[in-house]
């Protein structure tokens, strides 16, 4: 008997386009998703015409390989924070795949100490932070005393003061000495894309018969923010290539993985207001281009991300004086948005946040009945920055 819960996905960045990473399997890195991996097989089939005389239908003739696989990830942050003086997390398997669709990482800093001084919107450090710059967020526990104990997520708004910077919004509660900012890393967007990797590589485990997966690039991605429960990422991914029946003799042994991300302690900031939710979905409405080029094995040459244009909908009670108004003034402000009340028992920060420079509502709020409770429903996207070099979107962890 094969057990159909036998799953396990592994993936590896290529450093050559649809060219396997590592044959024997053991640089690839395991991930954790619900549920099971169905990879799909997207072979593509062309009919030839007969032309025998006969009444008989067309040849078909295999073109090209492919493939497609999409998973649903709890969201984590990193298995050990980095604190004071520690340098920048070091990037996983999660990163793996913020990479392949967001780029190349546009914030790597480290952990630092608070020093005295910080007031409602500033935060003094022990020292400069290097890459702590405009745009980039920053996630500080503020001490044992803080009640309940959680991490704030807030925006670099001015460093040219460094060791202290300017936040926004202010803080809910002032950072004393015995605060810690932790280190960061943090995918996003100033006047360009940054460039993704060049590809990603999957190995499959479906009821014990591996599938190798070669090629992959990020199509879609999502995040499902909803109070009180474990807060997950959805990914679609197509694939240059489809093997079934592979071999790999030394993938990483799976022990446990870091615990997840609960959505609590998790504030949503429009502005300076703070937006009280149920839940909260961040599309990132990747655009991805297949690069057709006839010198590869199938026919492509990569596959690239031309767009990426976040949007969120948010459903916060009902308050048309707030949201109607906006959308019908077309108001325009920073949304900042917590993943996770962050800090555990152990010290891991194990947060995320999403930032948009100016969100702006682009459809007519509605209204939504939740079980007798009135609510909004608002559809929200991210525009550009206002201005060169700002950064228009920042998606981090620590």
């Amino acid at each position: 008997m094969t057990a159909s819960r036998i799953t396990a996905v592994y993936l590896a960045a290529e450093s050559t386009y649809g060219v396997d990473p590592d044959s024997d399997g053991s640089d690839y890195l395991p991930i954790r998703f619900d549920g099971l991996a169905d990879p799909v097989d997207a072979t593509e089939i062309e009919e030839i015409g007969n032309a025998s005389g006969r009444n008989e239908p067309a040849e078909l003739q295999v073109t090209r390989s492919g493939a497609k696989l999409s998973l649903t990830i709890p969201l984590y942050g990193y298995a050990a924070g980095s604190g004071d003086g520690d340098a920048a997390p070091t990037a996983d398997v999660l990163d793996l795949l913020l990479a392949n669709v967001c780029g190349t990482a546009l914030q790597a800093t480290g952990g630092e100490g608070v020093n005295s001084g910080s007031g409602a919107s500033t935060l003094v450090l022990d020292a400069s932070v290097t890459g702590l710059v405009v745009g980039t967020l920053v996630p500080v526990y503020l001490g044992a005393s803080d009640t309940p104990i959680r991490t704030h997520w807030r925006r670099v708004g001015n460093a040219a003061s460094a060791p202290t910077y300017s936040v926004v919004p202010d803080w809910s509660s002032t950072p004393t000495t015995s605060a810690i900012m932790y280190g960061v890393r943090g995918y996003g967007q100033a006047n360009n894309l940054q460039t993704p990797t060049t590809g990603l590589a999957a190995i499959v485990n479906r009821g014990g018969t591996l599938h190798r997966l070669l090629g992959g690039r990020i199509t879609s991605m999502s995040f499902d923010l909803t109070a009180g429960k474990v807060a997950r990422m959805s990914v679609g991914l197509s694939f240059d290539s489809y093997e079934e029946g592979a071999t790999a003799a030394s993938l990483p042994a799976i022990t446990t993985y870091p615990s997840a991300i609960i959505q609590t302690l998790a504030p949503c900031y429009w502005g300076s207001t703070l937006v009280p939710y149920k839940s909260i979905k961040i599309d990132m409405r990747p655009k991805v281009v297949e690069v057709q080029s006839a010198a590869g094995t199938n026919g492509r040459g990569g596959m690239e991300v031309v767009e990426i244009d976040p949007m969120i909908t948010i459903d916060p009670a009902w308050a048309p004086s707030t949201w109607n108004s906006a959308f019908q003034a077309g108001t325009a402000s920073e949304l900042l948005v917590q993943i996770g009340g962050g800090y555990t028992s152990s010290g891991r920060p194990n947060a995320m946040c999403f930032h948009a420079r100016r969100a702006q509502i682009n459809t007519a709020p509605t209204i939504v009945d939740d079980g007798g409770y009135l609510r909004n429903s608002v559809s929200m996207v991210a525009l550009g920055s206002g201005s060169s070099g700002t950064y228009r979107w920042m998606l981090a962890r620590c």
